[in-house]
């Protein structure tokens, strides 16, 4: 019956998947002219990138942690969630989603984020679900994470080429790695 449950989960994510990338290849060729302007990114598109993004995130916790404890599973899905964010936002300033869409976050002047302002944004961003109300209200179409860490998501004519990192960060993603390992090995050990 768990597994079962498990396909149907699998099965829900792998759709939500395809319909997510269609329509941002659908806003991708509808949007060339938002590109070269570098206009900020509306509520709907960023909405449906979270959707995707969430949606891969799901299918690689359901390979991963579904062998384990319950608990451990919501563990790891945690990890996989905070390590899938930073990685993509630090290395390629978007998630896949977003590299469909042609969407980039960069700083209030255009330039490329800093760790810190990843960090701000992926903890407003993750526990404050809330802060998308602002985007409604503000003209530039900023979340409360985005006017925090004072970042903006632009539409990016350019495509999307991974930034040099420094060692720290490579450290952070080490980190999070182990982590995960660790968790996943509990999780086996407890069943």
């Amino acid at each position: 019956m768990f597994e079962y449950i498990l396909f149907l989960n699998f099965m829900s994510n792998l759709l939500t998947l395809l319909v997510g990338v269609g329509l941002l290849w659908y806003i991708r060729r509808r949007t060339t002219q938002h590109a070269s302007e570098h206009r900020p990114a509306g509520f709907w598109v960023r909405a449906i990138c979270l959707g995707t993004d969430l949606a891969i995130i799901e299918i690689i916790a359901l390979f991963l942690a579904y062998h384990g404890s319950l608990v451990m599973s919501g563990y790891i899905t945690f990890i996989i969630t905070l390590s899938y964010f930073f990685f993509f936002w630090l290395f390629f300033s978007a998630t896949p989603a977003g590299m469909i869409a042609r969407l980039r976050i960069a700083k209030d002047d255009g330039s490329n984020i800093t760790p810190g302002q990843m960090f701000v944004r992926l903890g407003l961003c993750l526990f404050l679900f809330f802060g998308w109300v602002t985007m409604l209200f503000d003209v530039k179409k900023r979340t409360l994470h985005d006017i925090a860490a004072r970042t903006k998501v632009v539409y990016a004519a350019e495509a999307h080429k991974p930034k040099a990192a420094s060692r720290w960060d490579y450290v952070l993603l080490g980190i999070a790695a182990v982590l995960l390992v660790s968790l996943i090995a509990a999780g086996k050990i407890i069943l």
